[in-house]
């Protein structure tokens, strides 16, 4: 597994800048606190640890503790960095497993037509994968007006 950190920056001329910070592979776990110590380090190795602003990842588990010991660590050393403030999640990643529920959820409805003389109870959990399968859809209508809107800011 590969580790990139990216930084975007304003320069003096007031134009967003975007570079690759470092490039690290990754062995063994991929846990929270050890994420954290590499983003550490490298942040002080350069010099733009009191910097920090925002982190961008999925929504794993393993970011989220990394969020959370990155505000320990930080407090350590007298930066005020709230994590549940400063942590966000990637939007394409969101859109994607939203994407994914939606699917699932289409798969999942029953589509049989054929068996409507048979009644054997499953009207009850058709009506529920319908739900579902609306309540799905509806929330992927909402991302994407989010997304949009996010898009043409």
């Amino acid at each position: 597994m590969i580790l990139a950190i990216t930084g975007y920056f304003i320069d003096r001329q007031y134009r967003l800048q975007e570079c690759l910070i470092d490039f690290k592979r990754l062995e063994g776990q991929h846990a929270g606190p050890s994420l954290a110590t590499i983003l550490l380090a490298i942040l002080d190795d350069m010099r733009i640890t009191h910097k920090l602003f925002c982190v961008t990842t999925d929504a794993a588990s393993n970011n989220i503790k990394m969020t959370q010991f990155l505000e320990q660590k930080l407090s350590e050393k007298g930066i005020s960095w709230p994590a549940k403030e400063r942590h966000i999640f990637c939007i394409d990643h969101v859109i994607n497993l939203a994407v994914q529920a939606f699917l699932h959820a289409l798969k999942a409805l029953n589509t049989d037509v054929d068996s409507d003389d048979q009644n054997d109870g499953s009207d009850n959990e058709n009506i529920e994968e319908a739900e579902s399968f609306q309540a799905t859809l509806q929330k992927l209508r909402i991302l994407t007006k989010v997304y949009t809107l996010w898009s043409e800011m």
